[in-house]
């Protein structure tokens, strides 16, 4: 139905959402549906596909969906995290989803997730910090807490562009407060290292 529809954008959206609600539905048995979620998915998160304007909100909540009930993260999973950098560099309209996708990848991924895609996280994370308002930057600061509890020797160094911009904004903002910096502290204290 997928290839049949190319063109008809409400209705690959139907279709989308209709796969994120099986995937939901089979829960840790979804990758059952691999075979035919995985061309879908890339397809949808590909910023550079012709549909990707109309697609790409629909396609990152079946991703979503999808890395919420693998019960692992597989190859297919793990290949398609370097769209992330495509999507975030488009804009922020999916930041929060793009955040829980982050987290998702970290926890399940593991050093796996770490060592393939470092750069790939890395340039995300880049991205964001720095270019967003305080909400966004709010969204954004517990995935950056959790790769530093989770890989207290690996994450600093390799994001340690975003943690010495969150030290500039710390040290320079007139925005911050005291309960913010108390809060994330430990996240000030690596990027000051």
């Amino acid at each position: 139905i997928w290839d049949e529809s190319a063109g008809e954008s409400l209705l690959q959206i139907q279709l989308l959402t209709a796969l994120r609600t099986f995937v939901s539905s089979l829960g840790y048995q979804s990758p059952l549906s691999y075979h035919m979620l995985m061309p879908i998915l890339q397809s949808g998160v590909n910023v550079d596909s012709p549909d990707a304007l109309n697609l790409l909100e629909d396609s990152v909540l079946l991703w979503e969906a999808t890395l919420s009930n693998a019960p692992s993260i597989v190859s297919q999973l793990m290949d398609l995290f370097p769209y992330l950098v495509g999507i975030v560099n488009r804009s922020f309209d999916h930041l929060e989803v793009g955040v829980n996708i982050v987290e998702d990848y970290t926890i399940f991924g593991g050093s796996e997730f770490l060592k393939s895609h470092g750069t790939s996280l890395a340039n995300v994370l880049d991205t964001i910090v720095g270019n967003v308002n305080d909400k966004g930057l709010l969204t954004t600061l517990p995935v950056i807490d959790l790769l530093i509890q989770l890989f207290p020797q690996e994450a600093p160094p390799l994001i340690s562009s975003a943690l010495q911009v969150l030290t500039w904004l710390v040290t320079w903002s007139q925005v911050w407060n005291v309960q913010m910096i108390l809060h994330h502290s430990d996240l000030f204290i690596h990027a000051n290292l």
